[in-house]
């Protein structure tokens, strides 16, 4: 049989046969997506992303993340295989695992696995190679920053709420995807609970509101006052709210599980980012510290 013939060929000693034998596997993947259900071509797949030659490596996630993009639910079973070779030693295969991480991203409705992809990519902005630092970097700028998703504004609100608040100028729609990044971000602090991750985090958006072309620029810093009110929006609302799973509304959906604490803890680390758009929100840090404190009497 050709397939066993294959996987055999996968364990040759010679690099460029084990190289062959993933392309080989590729066109008959591309016949029989199934076969990469297998157990067995799953395990062998899994072998040849360890393998020593960074070339066999490179050549295993180009395999996944052909048919992750052409069978998403491919994701569940080769994501942890994938994810972990974000921090290969050839930046040839963790420049290819970032873009198959970002393509997940992007299509991925698991809280859990956004936040863990959100994770991985700020690291890379650590990268010690340059070019990996600057694909971390645009990466993040259009999963988190871009402002196409945005752009959708509601024109029923009147111009003074909208002027303190740039978040209520957003559709519905629009409000809740904000809510599903901010939340994926604030999970990448919560995950990490290091002040390095913090700071990597602030390092993104001083990049994505100074670093960028002035239209790049302007775009960010308004999705960044979003997030911020956005923020601050929920503050109240988990404060106002014991249950934090309450899902009245499709907004707060979005906010399943989050807490103050996690609010508090990214508008901390925005403080030092944008002082002026959280500097606007004072009146309502100090509501919440009094009913805070209120219910802490009680």
């Amino acid at each position: 049989m050709l397939l066993a013939r294959v996987i055999l060929a996968l364990g040759a000693s010679q690099v460029t046969l084990r190289s062959k034998a993933l392309r080989s596997l590729n066109q008959i993947a591309l016949h029989r997506p199934s076969v990469l259900y297998q157990s067995n071509v799953k395990y062998a797949i899994n072998h040849r992303l360890q393998d020593s030659s960074p070339q066999v490596r490179e050549a295993a996630i180009d395999l996944i993340g052909r048919h992750i993009t052409q069978n998403p639910e491919l994701t569940d079973q080769y994501y942890e295989f994938i994810s972990v070779r974000i921090l290969d030693k050839g930046s040839s295969v963790r420049r290819r695992v970032m873009r198959i991480l970002a393509s997940i991203y992007v299509s991925s409705k698991d809280m859990v696995q956004l936040v863990d992809i959100g994770a991985r990519l700020l690291q890379r902005t650590n990268d010690e190679e340059r070019s990996i630092r600057e694909l971390a970097l645009k990466t993040l700028h259009e999963l988190w920053f871009s402002l196409s998703e945005y752009a959708n504004v509601d024109d029923s609100i009147p111009a003074a709420e909208a002027s303190s608040n740039v978040f209520n100028m957003l559709s519905p729609e629009a409000q809740r995807e904000i809510f599903v990044r901010v939340r994926v971000m604030t999970g990448v602090l919560d995950a990490t609970c290091s002040r390095e991750v913090a700071d990597l985090m602030a390092d993104v958006f001083d990049h994505v509101s100074i670093a960028l072309s002035k239209p790049e620029a302007d775009e960010a810093v308004f999705v960044i006052q979003c997030i911020i009110d956005a923020l601050f929006e929920q503050l109240l609302r988990a404060e106002e709210s014991s249950a934090m799973g309450d899902n009245a509304n499709g907004a707060d959906a979005s906010w399943t599980g989050f807490s103050a604490s996690s609010c508090l803890r990214f508008i901390a680390t925005l403080s030092s980012i944008a002082p002026d758009t959280v500097g606007r929100h004072v009146g309502t840090l100090g509501a919440y510290l009094r009913m805070s404190s209120s219910a802490d009497e009680d």
